[in-house]
């Protein structure tokens, strides 16, 4: 059991980019109707996995509301994400690449 909180730990301390586990808790923590979780792993396909096509086809077909993140209180966010996710520093980069 230790080895796999091992591993967690080391993936977390790499600063993951998306959440796996992602049940859209993190905006309802961070008092938003955007999606940040799906921002994330957009810019994930995006900047990762080289789905630039697709990541913006998928931005774009959300609505104003699910990109606008920018009230968003990203550090509970954070808090509340079960990948511990930076918003703060990925969704800047969402705005960047994919609006």
């Amino acid at each position: 059991m230790s080895q796999i909180l091992d591993l967690r730990d080391a993936v977390l301390a790499a600063g993951p980019m998306m959440c796996a586990n992602c049940d859209g808790s993190c905006g309802r923590a961070g008092g938003t109707k955007a999606r940040l979780g799906d921002l994330a792993r957009m810019l994930t396909y995006h900047e990762h996995h080289g789905a630039r096509v697709m990541a913006r086809e998928e931005y774009a077909g959300l609505t104003e509301e699910e990109r606008d993140w920018h009230d968003a209180d990203l550090e509970a966010a954070r808090d509340a994400c079960h990948s511990h996710l930076d918003f703060a520093k990925l969704l800047p980069q969402v705005d960047k690449f994919l609006a």
